[in-house]
């Protein structure tokens, strides 16, 4: 296999990073179900967990802008 570069016009895909965002992201998912189940008290839980999900649209622009700069 040959390490050069594609040629112009065929951009080399870039998206290794896809399926540890999806992995990271069903970890996020489980470990905030799990947290979420019988929480003592439920409004602490809500104020606690709405910054976290809040934040991921937040950072997934950050990721994109951050691969579309090194592409």
């Amino acid at each position: 296999m040959s390490d050069a570069a594609p040629p112009r016009g065929e951009a080399k895909s870039h998206r290794p990073h896809g399926r540890l965002v999806a992995v990271l992201f069903g970890v996020f998912l489980a470990v905030t179900a799990w947290s979420g189940y019988a929480p003592r008290h439920r409004a602490d839980w809500l104020l606690e967990n709405v910054l976290c999900l809040l934040a991921l649209p937040v950072l997934w622009v950050i990721l994109r802008a951050v691969l579309r700069a090194f592409v």
